[in-house]
């Protein structure tokens, strides 16, 4: 598992994504994949990483906790 930290770049997100994306291939239906996303990397980078996410089958998002819930980032 890779360690990201608490502000994880875009290319560590993508890293984590296909990770967990390789665990919902190896194991189908025993793992259900959520996007991790790290809000503060701005919109553009977000809804890439979403596309990204929901085209290879993952159901779910989660936030980094680099971010607060009450930041501008979060607001759109």
């Amino acid at each position: 598992m890779l360690v990201a930290g608490r502000s994880p770049s875009a290319a560590q997100i993508r890293r984590i994504n296909d990770d967990t994306a390789w665990l919902m291939a190896r194991h189908p239906g025993l793992v259900t994949g959520f996007c991790y996303l790290n809000p503060t990397l701005g919109a553009r980078a977000v809804w890439d990483e979403v596309e990204r996410c929901v085209a290879r089958g993952f159901r779910g998002l989660k936030l980094e906790i680099a971010n607060n819930a009450r930041g501008a980032c979060m607001r759109r």
